[in-house]
């Protein structure tokens, strides 16, 4: 990790807009400072305050007050008149003298009929529904499992619009300063795969004023069904006036039949003709005089309401009166109580009234007072991804981070930005610092959708064309610059801020090299046999070629048969397994992702096999602190018949992550064939998303995954067998040298295998 020596204030104007705040105080320490009390009160003190505060807006009203602290003197008390109000039994004191005693709501004389409130975190819930994450508190209602979104949906067959382009447009606004609105139209293609998809994640609509919408996409000749509709996100906002039109011959747009796409009928509130079905929202049809499209509107938000209590997630929970202490910076430590007892229904320890009055409405007028451009937003982000990652990121003992130093780094990078982009490499080098494969940060960058019509991958050390509708380009290609640059530094500048193995963040940015708006023009400068010329080719919104493969089943010659788990479905493998078992070999594809086809196993031993275990963690105090403890799951396949009989290779690389992971640990751990190829990914376990103050989201693995034996898998992945990488010279004379090699140990070049000998 290379230091930042940047600034310790901020320029008094930057390209977000004028700033109020002193050159000559620390910032970045204070922020470091308020963070680390952040996420001490946000995720492990219980009081019903805290559990109910808008910890978003908080965390940028926190970051605007701290920024103005002159002294250590200072700081105590902003960050007091912030936590104080939520965390009333919370103590705030000079690390250099001892700690205060504990509040005397923490030992109550007589405890009859009391409670004891603390928090369990499965991982961490973040507000999704239907997620294994959870965070409760003992003896308190249980959450609502929100959705993170509302989905509105409708579709219809694609048929009659094939080869044609598609408009669904709409009004939205919003009635929350957080919430965003967006359309989203999607295509579905007959052979199972997807083809045009936006829902607007790089232009939402956060605006409390009808803002017109608009998606527009091409229907794939192949395509099978379109479907379409709206989100809503972090609030409540309204729709209305849905239209979906197609284009003709000469470029009219013409409508077509869509249900209610006004929401002027409705049953009980509902829109009548559209699935609206997200858990823990609400969806009203209700009169509006300033609708844009008829008499109603429709409105969507978050449901309200308190279920019963939450049951215990695990046995273990903190004792009351148990507290913390930690060093927060700046001279400053805390004292923090991990339990609460509760009387009459709510935990004791009442703050101020007056002070969480003051609190209530400076959060309420936190989007007013605190425009757009301030710093306090953009270091808000960093805040509150630092911290969900600081205390249930699981694979910070394998890592080669010092994650207290990414803090500070990172919020210097915020401060010293001077343009959206350089918030989002702030954003995105946080992230790459977890060296996490499913790490990732969306709705920060506009995302390009255009794309080369070549496909292209990372051999040799350059970047190689693999696949081309382009004629003037062809397999084997290297390219040499894009446009003005170097092509290799292109891909490296893009991976260095991808989270992740070195293997991983290649194949990560390699599908989108090259992308810009849709029709532009990309020169590039390739290399072939006859020596180096330049090419100019569009871009379309239509995916790269896919590179050469045989079917996703085929008899591929001399007995052999090749099955490609990431195109095949099940079903079709199901249908042809007694083929395969009389095959003389299989060669099982996984240079991809896994097409629920993982059962395919199943097939190769007579033993039950099982997976690796996935290890959500159980977390009840901070920091990660003492032994972890887990809950476990994992598939147990029995097998199926029938048994095949031939040898059996599998293909992978890189591209192969999680779900793929899972399978190639199982072929590895039961030595269930001959593994060809490169090492996977090196990052598997169920993915958690970290939802923003300023709407980007946060991608990283939740859960903590090691091979059967025990031993390390993040990073490291699944080994071949028999290594092996693509060449340039393979590429150009159209051979998949992978495949060669498979072929090569079915029919005899290599050792035989006994699936389900362990």
């Amino acid at each position: 990790m290379k230091p930042l020596t940047a600034l310790l204030g901020i320029a008094a104007v930057t390209g977000f807009g004028t700033l109020a705040y002193t050159q000559d105080v620390d910032q970045a320490g204070n922020l470091g400072t308020f963070a680390r009390v952040y996420g001490y009160v946000r995720f492990f003190h219980p009081s019903d305050e805290a559990a109910g505060a808008d910890w978003n807006a908080l965390a940028v009203h926190g970051a605007h007050e701290v920024m103005r602290a002159a002294s250590t003197r200072d700081l105590q008390a902003a960050l007091e008149r912030v936590f104080l109000p939520i965390a009333p039994t919370m103590r705030l004191y000079d690390s250099t003298q001892p700690a205060p005693p504990p509040p005397q709501a923490l030992a109550p004389a007589d405890t009859t009929g009391l409670d004891p409130v603390a928090w369990q975190h499965l991982g961490v819930g973040l507000g999704q529904a239907n997620n294994i994450y959870r965070s409760i508190r003992i003896n308190r209602p249980a959450p609502i499992a929100a959705s993170t979104f509302a989905a509105l949906t409708q579709g219809m067959d694609a048929t009659p619009y094939r080869g044609r382009r598609i408009r669904l447009t709409g009004m939205g606004r919003v009635a929350d300063s957080n919430a965003r609105v967006q359309l989203w139209l999607r295509v579905d293609l007959a052979d199972g795969g997807r083809g045009f998809f936006d829902n607007m994640g790089d232009r939402p609509v956060r605006s409390a004023a009808w803002t017109g919408m608009t998606v527009t996409g091409p229907v794939a000749t192949n395509a099978l069904r379109i479907v379409f509709g709206a989100i809503v996100s972090d609030g409540t906002a309204l729709v209305d006036d849905l239209r979906l039109e197609a284009e003709e011959d000469g470029g009219r747009w013409v409508a077509v039949p869509l249900v209610n796409g006004g929401f002027e009928d409705g049953e009980a509130g509902r829109p009548v003709g559209w699935l609206s079905a997200s858990p823990g929202w609400s969806y009203q049809v209700a009169p509006d005089d300033a609708a844009p499209g008829g008499e109603r509107t429709l409105r969507i938000g978050t449901a309200d309401g308190d279920g019963p209590l939450a049951t215990p997630l695990f046995s273990t929970t903190p004792e009351p009166g148990e507290v913390i202490r930690r060093d927060v910076g700046r001279g400053l430590s805390i004292q923090l109580p991990l339990a609460l007892y509760s009387r009459d229904g709510h935990t004791l320890g009442a703050p101020d009234p007056s002070s969480a009055t003051s609190l209530s409405a400076a959060l309420s007028s936190a989007s007013d007072r605190i425009p757009a451009g301030d710093p306090a937003r953009r270091v808000a982000d960093i805040i509150v991804a630092w911290n969900v990652l600081q205390h249930f990121y699981p694979y910070f003992d394998v890592v080669d981070t010092d994650w207290q130093a990414v803090l500070k780094e990172s919020l210097q990078r915020s401060l010293a930005g001077r343009t959206a982009d350089d918030f989002a490499a702030a954003l995105e080098w946080l992230v790459s610092e977890l060296e996490d494969g499913h790490g990732m940060v969306a709705g920060v960058r506009r995302v390009s959708r255009g794309q080369l019509p070549v496909r292209v991958e990372w051999i040799e050390d350059q970047v190689v064309v693999v696949a081309s509708r382009v004629e003037d380009i062809r397999l084997g290609d290297v390219i040499e610059r894009l446009g003005d640059e170097d092509a290799r530094e292109v891909v490296n500048e893009a991976a260095s801020r991808t989270s992740g193995s070195e293997r991983w963040r290649r194949w990560r940015v390699l599908p989108t090299f090259g992308a810009g708006d849709e029709g532009s023009v990309a020169t590039l400068r390739v290399r072939g046999d006859g020596g180096s010329r330049t090419v100019e080719v569009t871009r379309t919104a239509e995916a790269p070629p896919p590179e050469d493969r045989p079917d996703p089943i085929a008899e591929i010659g001399n007995g052999i048969s090749y099955v490609d788990l990431s195109r095949a479905t099940i079903e079709a493998f199901r249908a042809r397994a007694p083929e395969l078992a009389a095959a003389a070999g299989v060669i099982f594809d996984l240079r991809g992702y896994p097409n629920g086809t993982h059962l395919a196993l199943t097939y190769l031993t007579d033993q039950p096999l099982q997976s690796a275990f996935w290890r959500v963690p159980q977390i009840i105090r901070p920091d990660r602190e003492g032994d972890p403890s887990y809950r476990e799951s994992r598939w147990n396949l029995p097998p199926s018949q029938p048994r095949f009989g031939g040898r059996i290779v599998f293909l992978t690389d890189g591209r192969a992550i999680s779900y793929a992971e899972s399978v190639m640990g199982i072929v590895e751990h039961y030595e269930l064939g001959e593994i060809v190829g490169e090492a996977t990914a090196g990052a598997n376990g169920n993915v958690n998303v970290i939802p923003l103050p300023s709407g980007a989201r946060i991608a990283f693995t939740g859960m903590r995954v090691v091979k059967h034996d025990g031993s390390q898998h993040h990073l490291v992945g699944i080994q071949p067998t028999v290594p092996l990488s693509r060449t340039i010279a393979g590429v150009r004379a159209g051979r998949d040298e992978l495949l060669e090699r498979a072929m090569t140990i079915v029919t005899g070049g290599g050792r035989i295998f006994r699936p389900g000998a362990r």
